[in-house]
C-alpha cells in the first residue's frame, strides 16, 4: 500500500491472516465436536412410552398424550430404541392387558435398559384369560350353561420320572366367574354349583356357576395364554409393579411358566404379583 503524503510503501503481512484464519478453523471444530456430543446425549436419552388399554391406540406415537393400546407394540418399540444404544421405560396405565409379551433381540450385558412398569402398583393386570359372553342355558339342566369350545389342548405329559399323576391334575383349563376360579371336574354328571367340564369331543364347555348367582350379568373368563411375558438373553431388564395371572401353562419340567426370563443380567422383578396360574408363575433360567 503506498502512502502519498509519507512517500512510503506500506506492506500487511500475510502472518495475521494467517493466524485469523487459523482461530476461526479452531473455533468451528470445537463448535463441530460440541454439536456432535450435543446431539450424541440427545439420541441417548431416554425415552418414555405410554400404553392404555382402554383409550390407546397402537397406531398413536406413544406419548403421554397419545398413548399405545398394547404392550407388545411398546416392547417393540423398546426393542428398536435399544438397537439405536436409546434406553426406554414403559409405564402401562390402570387395566386389564389380555395379551402375550415376547421380548425378542438380545442385547450384550452393557445394553441400554427396559424398564416396564405401572403406572400404579397392583393396578395392571396382564391376562392369560379372555372375556366370553353369549352362554346358552343348557335345556337338559336348568341353571347350566354352554359355550363352544374351539380348543383341544387333551391332558399335559407326566414329566418323566414323576409319579403318576390323577387326571385332573393333568389338565390346563381355567374358568373364572366374576374373579372366583370354578372347579373342574371331568363329566357332566359331576356338575355341581361353582364348577365346568370341557367336553373336547363335542366341542362344548359347560359352566354351572356359583349358587345365587346371576350368571348372564356376571363376567366369565377363560384362560387361553400359556404365556404372559418372556425374554431370552435380555440384560438390564426391570418389571415393576405388575400383576400377572391365568396362564394356563401345562405341567412340565421344561421351561413354561406366566412369565420367563432366560439368560441376561441385571434383571430386576419388583412389586409384582403372580396369582392363579395353572402351572409356574415365575421361572428364572439360564
Amino acid at each position: 500500500m503506498f502512502n502519498a503524503l509519507n512517500g512510503y510503501r506500506l506492506v500487511m503481512s500475510p502472518q495475521p491472516l494467517l493466524l485469523r484464519a487459523m482461530v476461526w478453523l479452531m473455533v468451528w471444530q470445537i463448535a463441530a465436536t460440541l454439536l456432535f456430543f450435543i446431539v450424541a446425549a440427545l439420541a441417548a436419552e431416554e425415552r418414555r412410552i405410554f400404553v392404555d388399554p382402554l383409550v390407546g391406540s397402537d397406531t398413536n406415537s406413544g406419548v403421554a398424550a397419545q398413548p399405545l393400546r398394547s404392550v407388545a407394540s411398546a416392547v417393540n418399540i423398546a426393542t428398536d430404541n435399544r438397537r439405536l444404544g436409546i434406553p426406554t421405560t414403559v409405564t402401562l396405565r390402570p387395566g386389564v392387558y389380555r395379551e402375550s409379551i415376547h421380548l425378542v433381540g438380545q442385547g450384550p450385558v452393557d445394553a441400554p435398559a427396559i424398564v416396564v412398569q405401572a403406572d400404579k402398583i397392583g393396578a395392571v393386570i396382564i391376562t392369560g384369560s379372555d372375556r366370553w359372553d353369549d352362554w346358552q342355558e343348557d335345556p337338559s339342566s336348568r341353571g347350566r350353561y354352554s359355550h363352544l369350545w374351539p380348543y383341544k389342548w387333551g391332558t399335559c405329559s407326566v414329566p418323566t420320572g414323576w409319579p403318576g399323576i390323577q387326571p385332573l391334575g393333568l389338565r390346563r383349563e381355567m374358568i373364572f366367574v366374576n374373579g372366583e376360579l370354578l372347579a373342574q371336574v371331568l363329566s357332566l354328571r359331576e356338575m355341581r354349583a361353582a364348577t365346568f367340564f370341557i367336553n373336547e369331543v363335542g366341542g362344548r364347555v359347560y359352566v354351572w356357576p356359583p349358587a345365587d348367582a346371576d350368571f348372564p350379568g356376571m363376567a366369565v373368563e377363560v384362560a387361553v395364554r400359556p404365556v404372559l411375558f418372556e425374554s431370552n438373553g435380555n440384560s438390564n431388564l426391570t418389571l415393576r409393579g405388575l400383576v400377572f395371572e391365568h396362564a394356563n401353562s401345562c405341567i412340565s419340567t421344561k421351561p413354561g411358566a406366566a412369565v420367563m426370563i432366560s439368560g441376561g443380567s441385571n434383571v430386576l422383578i419388583e412389586d409384582a404379583a403372580f396369582r392363579w396360574n395353572n402351572w409356574i408363575g415365575l421361572d428364572l433360567f439360564s
